[in-house]
């Protein structure tokens, strides 16, 4: 099997690449899938970690439909006052996040501080933007103070965290509108408000992707039958262009068994290597894409194994070709 696998290197080598190209492209679907379904659970816990949100019965959700109220509706609730609409950086969109950020753990920073003042602003990473840098919501200036990561909504819309103050005064002309209050408990509330909890938000927030889920998700599939295609044509293929040598060890004494066997094996171990191939070369193409690629380690042993099974049911159709060898073929 080796002395093969030598002999035919080249041969070899193109084709565990071109299996390793396919396999790294599962690799990122896999990877874009998961941090659709990821995102949104983990820009509501950088907005208000596990707290519950009371809003109006016209939100549908913080990050997709919200609906400012005036402050004043909300006088009898307890909880902290909070604010999220869309907005614009410099024309980029964002979702700013208004409220305090006393003795919170949220969001969470790599780097930085809370905004504590007028025109502080905390935003994710994938923004592009330093510590120190001007940033402008049309003509009102900010300050990055701070950054975070995981705070993006939308497939990649990067979550903004300002003071309540400033948030109002960018985006309501400073007027006392709050999108709702932030609470720890679970409580009856007047009709004209409902209780969301981060799990709520999170499925909400969810909604505006399952097209894009649903797409990411047929092309992995196509990926897939793609990855199965090649593994068996280049398994079977090998065992076609080896019917003579596999008739001249037949004629030999060769034993059928143990020639089926190393064709299994070899095409395994080709199968194998592209594998571990696609998941080196996919963590040095995955930081070029324009969203985050959050590939799960379950990935490994999804694709490993997918690809394994393909080429032992490739390499048992060989077997059969192996089979129905006949040594006089050696001197046909």
């Amino acid at each position: 099997m080796l002395r093969d696998l030598q002999y035919r290197r080249w041969r070899v080598g193109l084709t565990i690449l071109l299996m390793a190209i396919v396999m790294t492209l599962l690799f990122i679907m896999s990877g874009l899938v998961n941090q659709f379904n990821a995102e949104p659970g983990l820009a509501t816990q950088r907005a208000a970690g596990d707290q519950n949100w009371i809003v109006s019965q016209g939100t549908g959700g913080p990050f997709t439909s919200p609906r400012p109220v005036e402050a004043s509706i909300l006088d009898g609730i307890t909880g902290e006052p909070i604010l999220v609409t869309p907005g614009s950086i410099g024309g980029v969109r964002v979702s700013l996040v208004g409220r305090s950020y006393d003795n919170l753990d949220e969001p969470l920073l790599v780097a930085g501080d809370h905004p504590r003042a007028r025109g502080d602003v905390v935003i994710d990473e994938t923004g592009g933007y330093a510590i120190g840098d001007t940033v402008m919501f049309g003509q009102i200036q900010g300050r990055v103070v701070g950054l975070t990561d995981d705070a993006t909504v939308l497939a990649g819309v990067p979550v903004t965290f300002v003071t309540l103050e400033f948030h109002q005064e960018i985006a309501v002309g400073g007027q006392n509108l709050v999108l709702g209050k932030l609470t720890g408990e679970t409580r009856s509330v007047p009709p004209e408000l409902k209780v969301m909890t981060a799990d709520d938000v999170a499925a909400d927030t969810l909604l505006p992707l399952d097209g894009a889920i649903s797409s990411v998700t047929l092309v992995r599939v196509l990926l897939w039958l793609i990855t199965v295609i090649i593994i068996a044509a280049i398994i079977y293929i090998t065992a076609l262009e080896r019917t003579r040598d596999f008739a001249v060890l037949k004629a030999v004494g060769g034993n059928t068994r143990d020639l089926g066997l190393s064709l299994l094996i070899q095409g395994l171990v080709m199968t194998l290597i592209a594998v571990v191939f696609a998941g080196v070369l996919q963590t040095f193409i995955a930081p070029t894409f324009p969203l985050k690629v959050r590939v799960p380690s379950s990935a490994w042993f999804t694709i490993a194994g997918g690809a394994a099974v393909a080429a032992i049911a490739a390499g048992l159709a060989g077997v059969s070709r192996v089979k129905s060898t006949s040594p006089a073929e050696a001197f046909g």
